[in-house]
């Protein structure tokens, strides 16, 4: 397939692939969008593996390492099936089938800031030298500061709203 830059307008082919998979397939949907909803894997990693799968598995693409493909994400999905959620992650059903599951689940942002810098977490991007705590430390506070801006943004977007539109219809 192309680059990620490559953009396709919707119905034709994506560009550079080696047959005529549409962007919009489910395929390269799931590849294009994560994968599976609720699932702890970035987007454009374990979703575009699984989205070349699905289209192997479909017959829609015909690549030499199709079967392995498809043995591979069916071994990861089978080992982490216990992460992949499908329903409405808002909804009191997550609530109760995250905690069955024994997952955490943070409902604001704060909270799940909080945990960039958890000693757990902190101590296993410095063991795997990912990011040094340092380096935690600064992402969490442009995290904290950039979310403090964007609440401050939307308060003062409502409260210019109420002064200049709702307040002066009624009266």
């Amino acid at each position: 397939m192309g680059s990620s830059l490559d953009t396709p307008t919707p119905g034709e082919p994506s560009p550079g692939a080696s047959t005529t998979v549409a962007w919009f397939a489910p395929a390269v949907l799931a590849a294009t969008c994560g994968g599976l909803g609720r699932a702890a894997f970035a987007p454009g990693t374990f979703g575009a593996a699984l989205g070349v799968a699905v289209a192997v598995m479909l017959g829609r693409l015909d690549l030499p390492f199709a079967a392995e493909a498809a043995a591979i994400v069916r071994e990861v999905v089978n080992e982490h099936s216990r992460i992949i959620f499908n329903g409405n992650g808002y909804s009191a059903e997550w609530k109760q089938e995250a905690a069955r599951r024994g997952l955490p689940n943070f409902r604001t942002t704060p909270e799940a800031l909080d945990q960039l810098v958890a000693p757990k977490n902190l101590a296993m991007f410095a063991k795997y030298g990912v990011l040094s705590e340092r380096e935690m430390r600064s992402r969490y506070e442009i995290y904290t500061e950039r979310y403090c801006k964007d609440i401050n943004a939307e308060g003062q977007a409502a409260l210019q709203i109420a002064k200049t539109m709702i307040l002066p219809a009624a009266y």
